[in-house]
């Protein structure tokens, strides 16, 4: 068993390392964000352990390398798809720890992960427990990390200026927007500006004007598309959260809005679809499919304290084909956000208990 460790500023890159020394049997044992605890809202760098059981292929160096997490697993169904077949239950083979892949297929598909994503997670959990002598709950934990790709926004190449959170009536836009700026402004020192499309809800403005005076930040309101572009076009500040009207993802006409709304940014605007944790598959499935023609940059995940079930975190980004971003965890502004990263969707996908727990430098806590 060979077992080796890279890092690198991003999960790209760092896997980037792994393959260009590996092949196609390779194993990823771990994926986690290292961050000094105090700079929880700055830069971070990223580790991955794969590992090789057996021999290496005579023309590779001495370990083969594991593919990108996401890409590796089945390719996410096109939202608006038919749900998938009902999968046999995967025959039972006890892991290191006395579990077996039967139970943690069970567990991951009673947190409402999509069935298809839930077995190949399990048995790519199996493989790694069974090459490395871990823990199979260790080993599941690592591959449901390994299963969604992440961005927090400043860990993209370009930092991006404007960023607009879209979504259903009630998923928490606005608190989860002002938990943003409050971050990146009283923490992480950016220059921040807010901006409200929401000229609809009764008290949305005064919400987010109340946020904005707490912190000390300017906000505009942008009525439509135009006044939205001669926003983008004066702004100078570092970042830009725009908040839009949430409605029914069923409503075409106020689709057709927020799709122009998105549309009006400039082209390295980052667009957030976010999503409530508690919300069932078929639901998901159809409210990520009615923002198809909006363009989706990346997802946050809202609520997962008030349910258990909490697939979405898997789901959503997967249908939707885009990254996790942030997961709210709560009420409290600035507290109860979190970095989207393997190890903290592990941890509040899983049960309590079946995850050590997070070091001093591996916590995404934000």
């Amino acid at each position: 068993m060979l077992l080796r460790r890279y890092t690198a500023p991003s999960i790209r890159e760092a896997l980037a390392k792994v393959r260009a020394e590996m092949g196609d049997g390779a194993l990823i044992v771990e994926t986690r964000r290292v961050r000094p605890w105090w700079r929880r809202w700055g830069k971070a760098s990223f580790e991955v352990i794969a590992a090789l059981d057996g021999p290496s292929p005579p023309d590779r160096p001495s370990m083969v390398a594991a593919p990108a997490p996401q890409r590796e697993l089945s390719r996410p169904a096109p939202a608006g798809d038919a749900p998938q077949a009902r999968l046999p239950l995967p025959q039972a083979r006890a892991g290191e720890d006395g579990s077996s892949r039967a139970e943690w297929f069970e567990r991951l598909v009673q947190r409402d992960v999509e069935a298809s994503l839930a077995w190949e997670i399990v048995e790519r959990a199996e493989r790694v427990a069974r090459a490395t002598g871990r823990p199979m709950a260790e080993a599941v934990a690592a591959q449901v990390g390994a299963a969604v790709p992440t961005m927090p926004l400043w860990e993209r190449q370009a930092r991006p200026r404007f960023v607009m959170l879209v979504g259903p009536t009630g998923t928490g836009k606005t608190t989860t927007l002002a938990k943003l700026a409050a971050n990146f402004a009283l923490v992480g020192g950016w220059r921040v500006a807010l901006v409200t499309t929401d000229t609809f809800r009764i008290g949305a403005i005064q919400q987010l004007r109340t946020y904005a005076d707490l912190v000390g930040l300017p906000l505009w309101v942008a009525n439509d598309v135009k006044e939205l572009q001669a926003v983008a076009q004066s702004a100078t500040h570092d970042l830009v959260l725009i908040d839009t009207a949430g409605h029914n993802p069923g409503d075409n006409e106020r689709m057709a809005r927020t799709e122009a709304l998105a549309r009006a940014l400039p082209p390295q605007a980052v667009v957030l679809l976010v999503v409530p944790a508690g919300v069932r598959q078929a639901d998901l499935r159809e409210l990520v499919g009615a923002y198809r023609t909006v363009p989706i940059g990346g997802v946050v995940v809202t609520k997962v304290d008030e349910t258990r079930r909490r697939g979405a975190l898997l789901n959503a980004p997967r249908w939707a084909q885009a990254p996790l971003a942030y997961i709210a965890t709560g009420q409290m502004v600035p507290d109860d956000v979190e970095l989207a990263d393997g190890e903290t969707v592990a941890r509040w996908l899983l049960e309590p208990g079946a995850l050590p727990k997070p070091g001093a430098e591996g916590g995404a806590r934000a």
